[in-house]
C-alpha cells in the first residue's frame, strides 16, 4: 500500500464520497445508471451511486501495457472487443504493429475472463436512452475511459457523463470531444500527472475486493429501497456492515469464494432490522397490539423483499 503526502481524499471511496456531491443533480432520476470501471473505479461509483439512489454496474475496460514498462499504457480495450491506441505513447516508446498486436490480444483476452467473472453469464443492462455515469478512481491519460465511451455509445445512450476524483488537463480536454460531460473533482494542471498522488491510501485492487465492494452495495441499496418504499425516515449508511445480497444464489458458487447464505437468512436479516416503522402513516396498522403492528410491518418488509431484491429468481 502507498502512502501519499498532502492528499486530497483519504482513499478512494473518500473520493467517490466527493465525486457525489459533484454530481448531486442526478439525485433520484429514473433514467440514470451509474457504470464502475474495474478495479479502481468500483469503490469509487459505489458511494456515487447510493447518494444518487441509482443503479450501479460495471463496464469492462483495460489498458494496453506498454511492453516491457507495464504500469503505463498506451491505449485500452473495451468490454466489446474494440480498442484505442494512444499514438504519443506509441511513438514515444517506438512499440510496432506486432508488439501492438500481441497486446491487444493479451488484453482482450483478459477482458473475456473478467466479464465472465464479474458478470457470471448476467447481461449489461439496457442503456437506450438512459444517462449514463461513468465513473474510474482517476484519469491520467484519459484513454482507457475514451474506450468505454466509445463502446457504450454503440448502446445508443442519451447522455455520457464521465466522472472521476481527479483528471488531468490534458484527459478533460480528450474526453470532452466524447462524453457530454466531464465531471471531476480535481483538476491537475501540471506537466507530471499521477493518480496515487491524490490518495492517502492507495493500493492496487484485487478482484476478489472488488467483488466484495459491488455486492456490500447492491445490499445496503436493497435495504435503501425497502426503507423509502416503506416510508422510514432513517436513511442508511453506507458504512454500515450487511450480508452478501447482490445474488444470494451466486454467493453459493465457488467461483466467488463466498459464504453461501439462503434467501430465508436474508430474508430473516432485513425483516428484523431495529427500524421503527411509521405506524401512523399506514392504516393497516390501526387498531392492532403493538406485537400485531410487528408482525404486520415485518410481513411487508417480507413482500417488498419477495418482490424487489429477489425478482430475478423466475427466470433463473
Amino acid at each position: 500500500m502507498k502512502i501519499s503526502e498532502n492528499p486530497t481524499f483519504e482513499n478512494r471511496y473518500d473520493g467517490g464520497v466527493r465525486l457525489a456531491d459533484k454530481l448531486k443533480a442526478y439525485k433520484g432520476r429514473s433514467d440514470v445508471i451509474v457504470l464502475a470501471i474495474p478495479n479502481g473505479g468500483v469503490p469509487v461509483a459505489a458511494p456515487v451511486a447510493f447518494a444518487l439512489e441509482c443503479p450501479l454496474d460495471f463496464v469492462i475496460c483495460r489498458k494496453l501495457p506498454i511492453p516491457l514498462r507495464p504500469e503505463g499504457g498506451f491505449g485500452a480495450v473495451a468490454d466489446d472487443g474494440s480498442y484505442i491506441l494512444y499514438p504519443e505513447m506509441v511513438r514515444a516508446f517506438g512499440i510496432t504493429e506486432e508488439q501492438a498486436d500481441q497486446q491487444v490480444h493479451k488484453v482482450r483476452q483478459d477482458v473475456r475472463e473478467r466479464i465472465l467473472r464479474f458478470r457470471a453469464g448476467r447481461p449489461m443492462p439496457v442503456l437506450n436512452g438512459k444517462t449514463i455515469i461513468v465513473i474510474d478512481d482517476g484519469l491520467a491519460s484519459g484513454y482507457t475511459m475514451l474506450a468505454a465511451i466509445e463502446s457504450l455509445r454503440r448502446r445508443r445512450p442519451k447522455e455520457i457523463i464521465a466522472a472521476a476524483p481527479t483528471a488531468s488537463a490534458p484527459a478533460v480536454k480528450l474526453l470532452e470531444k466524447t462524453a457530454d460531460k466531464v465531471v471531476s473533482v480535481v483538476t491537475d494542471f501540471t506537466p507530471s500527472f499521477y493518480v496515487s498522488r491524490y490518495y492517502h491510501f492507495w493500493h492496487n485492487m484485487e478482484d476478489d475486493e472488488t467483488m466484495r465492494c459491488i455486492e456490500e452495495f447492491h445490499a445496503k441499496r436493497g435495504f435503501q429501497q425497502l426503507s423509502n418504499a416503506l416510508g422510514n425516515n432513517e436513511n442508511v449508511s453506507p458504512d454500515e456492515p450487511v450480508p452478501t445480497l447482490y445474488s444470494y444464489k451466486k454467493a453459493a458458487n465457488p467461483t466467488y469464494n463466498y459464504r453461501p447464505l439462503t434467501k430465508d437468512a436474508l430474508l430473516s436479516y432485513y425483516t428484523n432490522r431495529t427500524i421503527k416503522p411509521t405506524y401512523d402513516n399506514n392504516k393497516s396498522f390501526n387498531n392492532c397490539t403493538s406485537e400485531e403492528r410487528e408482525e404486520r410491518y415485518n410481513e411487508a418488509k417480507r413482500r417488498y423483499l419477495e418482490k424487489t431484491l429477489f425478482k430475478d429468481d423466475d427466470k433463473s
